[in-house]
């Protein structure tokens, strides 16, 4: 996990990506483990699917 740079198993990044779960639900989760590697992953990655949205509307 640490070599590659990837999470392994995260769980909600793979729901999100299969449309099993929202953008809400995937940063609210992000921020109920805020204080982890893990919760800031699913924040970031939370924060990119909002800026690619925006960009597309721009």
């Amino acid at each position: 996990q640490h070599r590659q740079g990837l999470q392994v198993a995260c769980l909600e990044e793979i729901a999100y990506l299969q449309g099993f779960i929202g953008r809400a639900q995937l940063q609210a989760r992000g921020e109920l483990f805020a204080k982890t590697h893990y919760g800031q992953n699913l924040l970031r990655l939370a924060r990119e699917v909002q800026l690619e949205f925006c960009t597309d509307l721009g």
